[in-house]
């Protein structure tokens, strides 16, 4: 059970990486099973299609941004709105020293996906909101700690800020540049202030 468990991490790993270097019309499932290192047959004993991979694949990797996005959003020691501007700083500078040009892959893939396929941009949506509502769930943490005005709807700034975020993503990807990024951080530190 360990062993089918892992080659199939492994074909959802490779999965991610083609998609996000090629997209989803780019990748064949032939790129997939030759990225992982697995026969073809092996994608297909674990997945019907290359939209159910990809769907699997999506809740995989939002699992690992949400844990990512609690561990710095809810790290001890400083007020949550501070925590919410130095993850932003973080997760910006990662971007710009791993020359990370290609956005985010939940965005990319409703983009080029979203009106052909249903069950990805389902999907996308709801990952999308289980990120927006974790970030409410930080300022809501940050109105009570006093460090975010507390006249904000929690969970309308926090639409806001991942909406600007993500078009910030789409933003640098055209400019090759952090340009978009720093505009955003100097207005959520706005937005956020007491």
């Amino acid at each position: 059970m360990y062993a089918k468990a892992l080659k199939k991490n492994q074909i959802l790993d490779a999965g991610l990486e083609c998609f996000h270097t090629r997209g989803y019309n780019g990748t064949g499932v032939k790129d997939i099973v030759d990225t992982a290192g697995v026969p073809k047959g092996s994608f297909y004993n674990y997945f019907e299609s290359k939209e159910q991979f990809a769907v699997e694949a999506l809740d995989r990797l939002s699992a690992e941004h949400i844990q990512e996005l609690r561990q710095g959003l809810f790290a001890e020691g400083k007020p949550a709105g501070q925590r919410i501007v130095d993850f932003m700083v973080a997760k910006i500078d990662h971007c710009v020293e791993e020359e990370m040009f290609a956005g985010c892959l939940m965005g990319n893939l409703v983009q080029e996906m979203g009106e052909t396929c249903e069950p990805i941009r389902k999907k996308v949506s709801e990952l999308m909101d289980e990120h927006i509502n974790v970030f409410a769930e930080a300022i809501r943490e940050g109105q009570a700690d006093g460090s975010i005005n507390t006249e904000l709807n929690a969970l309308e700034v926090a639409e806001f800020l991942f909406a600007s975020w993500e078009g910030a993503l789409l933003k640098m990807k055209a400019d090759r540049s952090r340009r978009a990024f720093d505009v955003l951080l100097r207005h959520a530190a706005l937005i956020l202030k007491p």
